[in-house]
């Protein structure tokens, strides 16, 4: 039987008993609220996180903790400019959570979607 989720559902309901081992993602706009605690999520699930935010240096401070925790649980996490995944080829990640509406930015990932 399927798991509910709802309004009161958190991120560890959503990836109990989900092993990420080898997934790699792309999380952007982790310099604050939902960016920051996904990828805090994934990275503590074992996923290998690549996260990215207009502000480095708000994301910087923001991530310091999930970078010292996501080893632990047998993830990682790395911080890189926008500009530098831009281009990358889909077959790079497992998955993409673009939370800051890269579109409106001005910015697209692949031309493959459009």
């Amino acid at each position: 039987m399927a798991k509910a989720f709802g309004a009161t559902s958190t991120t560890e309901d959503l990836l109990s008993g989900i092993d990420l081992r080898g997934k790699r993602v792309l999380v952007t706009g982790v310099s604050a609220g939902l960016g920051v605690e996904t990828a805090r999520s994934l990275a503590a699930h074992a996923a290998k996180v690549i996260g990215t935010a207009r502000d480095l240096a708000k994301a910087e401070a923001a991530t310091a903790q999930i970078r010292k925790d996501a080893a632990a649980n047998g993830g990682s996490f790395e911080l890189v400019e926008l500009d530098r995944v831009v281009g990358f080829t889909r077959p790079t990640f497992h998955w993409t959570i673009e939370k800051h509406g890269l579109a409106r930015a001005g910015h697209q990932l692949w031309s493959a979607d459009i």
